[in-house]
């Protein structure tokens, strides 16, 4: 992990914080002013008249986190680590803009440290994944200190869930399937199993599933309902979760498109079982190509 500041705008954003406080201005109030603008005009022209108000030249440059840790570490020496992720939350707002502010002070952190403090009640008790991945980026931290970090606070990657009808022999990745009457791989046309018998026909998937760290589950399917002599074909299906109804008589389209549902608040610790039904009154066939549960964090 590396990080390199611009020295010579760390010193002059010294030298402009330093005016404000000859002034009796309170170090967090002249960061709010100076970061409100943009492109705040720094001059380093000195303590003495290093204000926003007598500046009329000088260097234009946005005041960056990491440059503003390093800044309030050399004028307070006392701040820790924490107290820089707070104000630094409340100037920035968002957690990547947190990590350099508290590197720019603190060059020496780790991803371990660095993780911990995100999460601090004070910070971000509530980050996601992807914005404390997308923070930790951020730092420069190599990939293996995020995934660690990364683990240890969601916990492990979800394993691949994934069940292939593409061929006769249907393929399954950490899941296993059971196949009902009138449930057969796609002679005619290939790449599929098609559900043949309405009212009768089922595919059922089972899986292993974790709830530690994932807060959303999803079940993707690439599926079609049979068209029907040139026309839209009618191949309803009713998708259930752990003998819960998900979504009913959903009819699919005519050419083979990807289908998100949302699973989450059906998916139990454990073991769970998706059941694919073909529904009584179908017209068409119904086929399915691959299903997939996703977890997202």
């Amino acid at each position: 992990m590396s990080l390199t500041i611009d020295q010579s705008k760390a010193d002059q954003l010294v030298k402009q914080l330093q005016g404000y406080q000859a002034q009796g201005i309170n170090l967090d109030d002249a960061l709010q002013d100076l970061i409100a603008s943009p492109a705040m005009e720094l001059n380093a022209v000195g303590a003495a008249n290093a204000t926003k108000q007598s500046v009329t030249a000088g260097t234009r440059f946005a005041i960056t986190p990491d440059i503003m840790g390093f800044a309030v570490k050399v004028l307070n020496d006392k701040i820790t680590p924490l107290k820089m992720a707070i104000l630094a939350k409340a100037l920035y707002g968002n957690p990547s803009a947190v990590v350099l502010a508290v590197l720019g002070a603190f060059p020496a952190i780790k991803a371990d440290e660095m993780g911990k403090l995100l999460i601090d009640p004070q910070v971000y008790p509530g980050i996601t994944y992807a914005d404390m991945k997308d923070a930790l980026n951020a730092g420069a931290y190599s990939p293996a200190d995020i995934d660690a970090v990364l683990i240890s606070i969601f916990g492990p990657p979800a394993l691949p869930i994934e069940v292939n009808f593409i061929n006769p022999q249907i393929t399954c990745t950490n899941a296993s399937v059971q196949t009902g009457p009138g449930s057969m791989f796609n002679k005619a046309y290939g790449g599929s199993w098609i559900m043949h018998f309405p009212g009768a026909s089922f595919i059922n998937v089972s899986y292993n599933h974790t709830k530690n760290g994932f807060s959303k589950v999803n079940l993707v399917m690439l599926e079609l309902a049979s068209m029907l002599s040139g026309h839209a074909g009618y191949a309803p299906i009713d998708i259930y979760v752990n003998n819960q109804l998900v979504l009913g008589n959903y009819n699919g389209a005519g050419g083979y498109q990807w289908d998100t549902f949302d699973i989450t608040r059906f998916a139990v610790e454990g073991n769970n079982t998706i059941s694919i039904k073909f529904c009584r009154g179908a017209s068409s066939n119904y086929w399915l190509r691959i299903l997939r549960v996703e977890h997202k964090k």
